[in-house]
């Protein structure tokens, strides 16, 4: 699963939010929106958009067989697919997060939610600084490090086992910490039901965080789990 997370600056509480987005639409789009169960400073959103069935199948589907599949679909007058984004926005942090990749639509999502609180909501950013800041406060092991453009000529990417141990990575860290653009660890935080065998990769570029088992990957994590990785990025 992976989570965009972005920030605005405006005060607003809970049920002001549900007022102004729940049911709002945008063409094809639409929102469903209510204040949380479980954290009394958020609000549980579900962003409804259609997809065209070429779209939606080419994510899963192998190019050999996708034309032969969806000529299936659409003989039998399927040509699109209603799909579903989970967001959450926390009054307290002030933030918006999106449960998907960054792409187009999870800016247009942004954008539209932006309309209807009318303010400006911008991707978090996150510094080299802030990525180290992270490893050393926030894991319990670093399985990956990035290193783009460095010193505009190249990109290095270092894959390992407790990679924090090795000290000719953490001399080349040193030197080239600036170039630092994404991190995976084995994140420390509370788990809901135990189970701690997930990375957490943070890109710095994109905002955004996945999780990951290192297999088939993780559809989704419990929200209060996923609320403490997101807190790495402001706290």
């Amino acid at each position: 699963m992976k989570v965009v997370i972005y920030s605005f600056n405006i005060e607003y509480t809970t049920s002001e939010i549900v007022e102004k987005i729940n049911n709002k639409r945008f063409g094809e789009d639409f929102i469903k929106a209510r204040e949380s169960k479980f954290s009394s400073n958020e609000v549980f959103i579900q962003y409804y958009y259609v997809e065209s069935i070429e779209d939606s199948l080419k994510k899963v589907i192998d190019e050999d067989v996708l034309d032969e599949i969806v000529s299936v679909f659409k003989n039998n007058g399927h040509f699109k697919i209603l799909r579903k984004t989970y967001c959450f926005i926390d009054v307290a942090r002030k933030t918006l997060e999106i449960y998907r990749g960054l792409d187009k639509k999870t800016e247009e999502i942004a954008a539209n939610i932006a309309k209807c609180l009318n303010c400006e909501i911008t991707q978090i950013k996150i510094s080299p600084d802030k990525l180290i800041e992270i490893i050393n406060k926030h894991s319990t092991e670093v399985r990956q490090l990035v290193f783009s453009n460095v010193e505009g000529l190249f990109r290095k990417v270092y894959v390992g086992r407790h990679l924090e141990r090795n000290n000719l990575i953490s001399s080349y860290l040193k030197k080239f910490y600036s170039y630092l653009t994404s991190i995976t660890i084995k994140p420390k935080i509370r788990f809901l039901n135990g189970n701690s065998k997930y990375s957490v990769t943070i890109n710095a570029n994109k905002s955004s965080l996945s999780v990951s088992n290192g297999n088939n990957g993780i559809k989704l994590r419990p929200r209060f789990e996923i609320r403490q990785l997101t807190s790495f990025f402001i706290f």
